[in-house]
């Protein structure tokens, strides 16, 4: 089947509707450092915030809620710890907006495959059906143990000829 590229509606990997974004934070634990929000009412189209450094999140601050709790967002910053395999550290800050999310901080190919594997949990989640597990292992029938093929050394080369 040949398609033309141009006629496949493509989509960011990372694109995210605001829902799925706030479960991305709750799932890494993040905590909100900056906000663009759209204004639904007032003069202004546009209204950005940036959290001091004495507030962890904004998103759990009463002045922040109060004046944006109902207002959408179209772009946010947001920050959560990370720890390697190798047990180092980091605090990883991200961006996300209405066309995509891109990790601010340098990082480790480690943190990328994380972050990814969780935006793939969100967007594409996989629900399992318990009620039926019992009936399956039921009609499950155990499998013949395949052999693996014997390494083709020298020797085991010309014995196979011959």
């Amino acid at each position: 089947m040949d398609k033309d590229p141009k006629d496949i509606a493509w989509e960011k990997a990372t694109k995210l509707n605001e829902e799925q974004a706030n479960q991305l934070a709750r799932n890494l634990q993040a905590r909100l450092r900056a906000a663009k929000h759209k204004m639904t009412e007032g003069p202004y189209a546009t209204k950005e915030v940036t959290a001091k450094l004495q507030v962890e999140d904004l998103e759990v601050d009463e002045q922040y809620k109060k004046e944006f709790n109902n207002q959408p967002m179209k772009k946010k910053t947001l920050q959560f710890d990370f720890k390697y395999s190798f047990e180092y550290e980091d605090t990883i800050s991200y961006e996300i907006t209405d066309e995509g999310l891109w990790i601010r901080s340098k990082v480790g190919e480690e943190v990328i495959s994380y972050v990814l594997q969780k935006i793939i949990n969100i967007r594409y989640p996989v629900e399992v059906d318990t009620s039926s597990e019992d009936e399956e292992e039921e009609h499950v029938q155990e499998q013949p143990q395949v052999m693996s093929p014997k390494v083709n050394t020298e020797e085991s080369a010309i014995t196979d000829i011959v």
